[in-house]
């Protein structure tokens, strides 16, 4: 990608060496192939009664592609070859008076003057653009190549194709190539291996990520701790709740309580009895010769120590949740013989709501939606589509690969999940008629889920913790952005291409977001960004990274289980075997063993004010990183918490 600004004059000389101006001459700038596939025009422009002629700062991305040999830092060192875009090599073609001139480099001597500078785009709100009707065809430019569609089956509307702006750039390829490589001979030499030799135990399923770095990690299905502390800091910290009264299907009884010396009721009116609903998984068809419960897990704040502080402990999980059976909706509880079988099935049951909710939907889906809806409506030099730019980069580009691998029949999903495609479908549909912009906030979702800091009784968590700190950087940050470019309330209101950016996302026929906080004011645009950068940063970066070093152990978080738990005693015999088990750990190190930035980076920008609001950015992340870094050595001495570390935070969806 490259970053152009054009303008100039276009000139010739008469007798005696007047100088006069070209009206009406034709200005093309050109980007020539170097792949084979032919010169592509990046624009046409016509001068003026004065031969001068402006163009706008855009970002342009070469069409056709090269091949390049490098050498690539990755899990190893290794030379690569990839397919990736050209470097920009323009030249400028001016047609007039039936003549035709081209200037090799942009060096035009002579007969006319241009220039193409390599600079940073001035931002500046559509009311002061000086070019409105460059800015007005660039606009429908990218409409063309930002088109909605919507998918048979998906939850949400989506880009059609792949717009050429979404190519990741050629380091970025070469990087993941090498990283991929690697994760791919890996999961061969266990394919051979599992060929001639299966998986014959529990502890045999080590032998998967021996080829890698294994996970170090105890079991959640042997250690309680560990069990109950994923709820909490795990891949999935997002679906633990304060159970307020009696939920339907749910056999909790003052029994499962006695050892704690607590009713139900007691527990409850103290605050320090919790649940796992796992409710969005209940009644979905189900890949045949699969078991797909959607249990309840129980948990009750033990306190610790001295502040109040206190952390859970299991009491109970119950696996099925039919109201009418109570034979079958029994309530296991610690020390029972099928106690791991039941930890087993909740951890199944919290992958499958990880990837089909908290990662791809809340995340890749819904970003979306937002992402192209901003490409449609702003233009490149609209100061708030390049803050969402830098944080939107590579998203479109993941969820076009993931709709052709990954979400597709017979891609990753199908094969792997409980569900099968066809379930995970009616899964994420559940999520989109659940979900809403405003309770997806963070303050929002913690107090919904009754567990936010206002809560007297507080138990550990250190997601909340931690993402309440990176939330409220990453807030002070945009509302510098913002005050930097909307001087009062009244210029957000009046700024039609961010009004027609919400409007877009919002419209059932378009994103089809529902209902998005009134952009009237520089706080409300402020809290926007906020939680969309929050959400395209840290909130993914939390429910991604980690995804291998737990999911990587087979044993401790299935993707499905196999065959009726309530026939065995001993996990072992409902877990997936060999290759389904060796394509978990595939996909786990593919989805979280390469990360391209971190949050904070940004472009060399011109102008002072900006250089110094980033500076200052990247000054508080170094102040959170030192909080967190406080936190775990002092009340995380039993495992730190480090998925929000500003360095483990991408900069974007780009993976």
């Amino acid at each position: 990608m490259g970053t152009i600004q054009i303008s100039g004059k276009v000139i010739y000389g008469e007798p005696a060496g007047m100088v006069v101006g070209v009206a009406g001459a034709v200005v093309r700038i050109i980007d020539q192939d170097r792949g084979g596939n032919g010169d592509d025009e990046i624009l046409v422009t016509t001068t003026d009664a004065r031969g001068h002629f402006d163009g706008v700062s855009r970002d342009w991305v070469d069409r056709n592609d090269e091949k390049v040999t490098m050498r690539v830092p990755g899990l190893k060192d290794r030379v690569v070859t990839v397919e990736a875009p050209d470097r920009l090599a323009l030249k400028i073609r001016i047609e007039y008076e039936a003549k035709i001139e081209e200037y090799p480099y942009l060096q035009m001597p002579g007969r006319a003057v241009v220039r193409v500078l390599g600079t940073a785009p001035q931002f500046v709100l559509p009311a002061a653009d000086q070019n409105p009707t460059l800015r007005t065809a660039w606009l429908a430019a990218q409409r063309a190549q930002y088109a909605w569609q919507r998918s048979s089956g998906g939850p949400l509307p989506h880009v059609q194709g792949h717009p050429l702006r979404e190519r990741p750039p050629q380091d970025y390829v070469g990087r993941r190539l090498a990283v991929e490589g690697t994760i791919a001979g890996a999961y061969a030499q266990n394919e051979a291996s599992l060929r001639v030799d299966p998986i014959n135990s529990i502890a045999e399923y080590a032998r998967l990520t021996a080829p890698l770095s294994p996970p170090s990690r105890p079991s959640a299905v042997d250690d309680d701790i560990e069990f109950a502390r994923q709820r909490v800091a795990g891949v999935n910290p997002l679906v633990i709740e304060r159970w307020t009264s009696p939920r339907a299907g749910c056999h909790l009884a003052d029994a499962h309580l006695q050892s704690h010396g607590l009713t139900v009721q007691q527990a409850t009116d103290q605050g320090r009895l919790f649940v796992c609903d796992y409710a969005l998984l209940a009644k979905t068809d189900v890949t045949a010769g699969r078991f797909f419960p959607a249990p309840f897990a129980l948990f009750l704040a033990v306190p610790t120590g001295p502040g109040g502080r206190s952390e859970l402990t299991p009491i109970g999980i119950q696996v099925e949740r039919q109201i009418n059976d109570e034979a079958r909706t029994q309530m296991i509880t610690p020390g029972q013989t099928q106690w791991k079988v039941a930890k087993t099935a909740v951890q199944m049951a919290d992958l499958n709501l990880h990837e089909l909710k908290s990662h791809l939907f809340e995340c890749h889906l819904t970003m979306e939606s937002l992402a192209v809806a901003a490409a449609r409506n702003m233009a490149s030099n609209h100061p708030i589509f390049e803050l969402l730019r830098v944080h939107f980069n590579l998203l479109i580009h993941q969820n076009v690969a993931a709709r052709l691998t990954l979400v597709n029949d017979g891609g990753s999903v199908d094969a792997l999940l409980g569900t099968g495609i066809a379930g995970a479908r009616q899964i994420m549909t559940r999520c989109r008629d659940a979900w809403s912009f405003r309770g997806a906030a963070l303050r929002t979702n913690l107090e919904n889920r009754g567990i936010s800091t206002r809560i007297e009784t507080q138990v550990t968590y250190p997601y909340r913790d931690d993402a309440l700190l990176i939330w409220d950087t990453i807030g002070e940050h945009v509302t510098r952005w913002v005050r930097l470019f909307y001087s009062n309330d009244a210029a957000v209101r009046d700024d039609k291409e961010l009004q027609g950016w919400r409007n877009e996302a919002m419209d059932p026929t378009l994103g089809a977001l529902g209902e998005l906080p009134q952009l009237d004011g520089q706080q409300a645009l402020a809290d926007m960004l906020t939680q969309i950068i929050f959400t395209c940063t840290a909130q993914h970066s939390a429910v991604n990274y980690p995804q291998y070093s737990f999911m990587a152990s087979v044993p401790s978080m299935p993707a499905s289980l196999r065959g009726d738990w309530k026939e065995q005693k001993e996990p072992y015999f409902i877990l997936p075997r060999d290759a389904l088990a060796n394509s978990q750990v595939k996909l786990a190190a593919d989805l979280s063993l390469f990360q391209y930035d971190h949050l904070g980076d940004y472009p060399a920008y011109n102008g002072a004010a900006l250089q110094e609001l980033v500076i200052k950015f990247r000054r508080a992340l170094d102040k959170a990183k030192t909080t967190i870094n406080d936190r775990n050595q002092a009340t995380r001495r039993r495992r730190a918490y480090e998925a929000l570390l500003p360095a483990n935070i991408a900069n974007s969806i780009s993976i």
